[in-house]
């Protein structure tokens, strides 16, 4: 999706997508490694907190690794890397919003998103659990925001293929 937002917007700030795009591995990376712990490394460390004689070191590692506990080392890496992928949010929202009015709500909502994102990562790291909770509301925002874009990219996919469709058969028929 973010590739198809550069290729969109390259034409409006090339740089800026450039950037924006840079952001979205990193994102990557930081969920497989928060996601991935959860799925390869929890499970065993559930193991030795059900062993009485590992129960109280597995207790202090299973609260750093599971991204849902507050405070933990995993849900901070998770909040970086959805605060990385506000950036590109930010960036390609406002891109959007200057490229076409059409655009321009879920383009709002896609920066909004972002900005979302990163007040949750501050919040995490002073402790906020309201400002932690802007990290699913970002989320949602973020899914009405790309809902709203993939509707008007459908949109103007239509008509174009109706234009075109329309200038084939006059075409055709001289």
């Amino acid at each position: 999706m973010f590739a198809g937002y550069y290729a969109y917007c390259k034409e409006v700030d090339p740089l800026w997508a450039v950037i924006a795009l840079v952001f979205v591995p990193i994102y990557a990376v930081g969920n497989l490694v928060v996601y991935l712990s959860q799925v390869f490394v929890v499970p065993g460390l559930l193991d030795l907190f059900h062993t009485p004689e590992t129960a109280a070191v597995a207790e202090v590692i299973l609260g750093l690794t599971l991204h849902t506990w507050i405070g933990s080392i995993t849900g901070f890496v998770n909040g970086l890397a959805y605060a990385a992928l506000g950036m590109p949010s930010i960036i390609f929202g406002v891109l959007l919003y200057q490229k076409a009015h059409a655009h321009r709500p879920g383009g709002v909502l896609l920066a909004a998103s972002g900005v979302l994102s990163i007040i949750a990562l501050l919040g995490t790291g002073l402790g906020s659990s309201m400002l932690m909770f802007m990290s699913p509301v970002s989320g949602f925002v973020f899914l009405v925001g790309i809902s709203i874009l993939g509707v008007r990219f459908l949109q103007s996919f239509h008509k174009e293929t109706i234009s075109l469709s329309l200038d084939a058969a006059g075409t055709a028929g001289e």
